[in-house]
């Protein structure tokens, strides 16, 4: 007999817990949970989604967690009494995909990211390689490999960057909430900016590129969205670093410059995801 699985989030790994799962008999996903109230009743890769209030509503025999907020989770789950016994934590290793898989994921990856950064040198747009996209380019990993590739852009350039790259919707498409600011002409500089390729979600993750707005001050550099400051040093110009057919900026001195952000450990992969670490 199956073993009735339910997923708590809905996001990039649970999704991926969800494929994963699949490909075996002995699981059967009833749903997933998160905590996130507007995603309540929604459904994704066929299966619905309720808000975590309503988990001692279904009847389940293990909740898998997996991500970067087991911590958060795990607290909520003591919340509502469920049995430790039920709770499965996986970590990276078990809900990577198979090579062919991610191998898939990367030349979509790369062809959006191409055609992102050949814009940006055509229009003289200054950016830099940053946090996510950063780490595995200097893990020398796939960019593929991670959850998403992230862009650090600056404030000045918001509406360009949108204007150049909005037109391509045959390989992406921009966030529907940016989308609809951008349109009604509002403050966008906080909302989160990303693309989206398009591909198979049953079979792969779709790539993502978020663009990260940051504003450069006399004297730091400031992360809009999540007001974080980081020293100038390393946003004064930027190195060169190849990866397959791109040339790619980074932030001047990478390796301080991750070691300054993720701590001494930040070059080796985690299996999970804890404290200041988060990839």
């Amino acid at each position: 007999m199956s073993t009735k699985i339910v997923i708590f989030g809905a996001g990039h790994y649970g999704r991926a817990v969800l494929r994963k799962c699949k490909k075996s008999k002995k699981f059967k996903i009833i749903c997933f949970f998160d905590s996130n109230k507007n995603k309540n009743k929604k459904v994704i890769l066929g299966k619905k989604i309720y808000y975590i209030d309503k988990i001692n509503q279904v009847i389940f025999d293990k909740i898998i967690l997996c991500g970067r907020y087991i911590d958060e989770q795990t607290k909520q789950l003591k919340k509502y009494d469920i049995d430790k016994k039920k709770i499965i934590v996986w970590g990276k290793s078990k809900v990577l995909p198979s090579n062919n898989e991610l191998l898939q994921r990367e030349a979509i990856l790369m062809k959006i990211l191409s055609f992102v950064i050949k814009k940006f040198e055509k229009h003289k747009i200054e950016y830099w390689l940053d946090f996510s996209g950063l780490l595995a380019l200097m893990r020398k990993q796939h960019l593929a490999e991670l959850s998403d590739v992230d862009i650090s852009i600056k404030l000045k350039d918001i509406k360009k960057i949108y204007k150049i790259i909005k037109n391509n919707k045959n390989i992406f498409s921009f966030n529907k909430e940016f989308i609809s600011k951008m349109r009604k002409n509002r403050k966008v500089s906080k909302t989160a900016m990303y693309i989206i390729a398009k591909s198979n979600k049953k079979i792969i993750e779709p790539p993502l590129i978020d663009f990260v707005v940051k504003k450069i001050t006399k004297k730091n550099v400031v992360n809009i969205r999540s007001n974080t400051f980081y020293p100038k040093k390393y946003w004064k110009s930027f190195e060169v670093i190849n990866y397959k057919s791109l040339k790619l900026r980074v932030p001047n001195n990478p390796e301080n410059y991750l070691k300054y952000v993720y701590g001494k450990s930040w070059n080796k992969k985690a299996e999970f995801w804890s404290g200041q670490f988060k990839q």
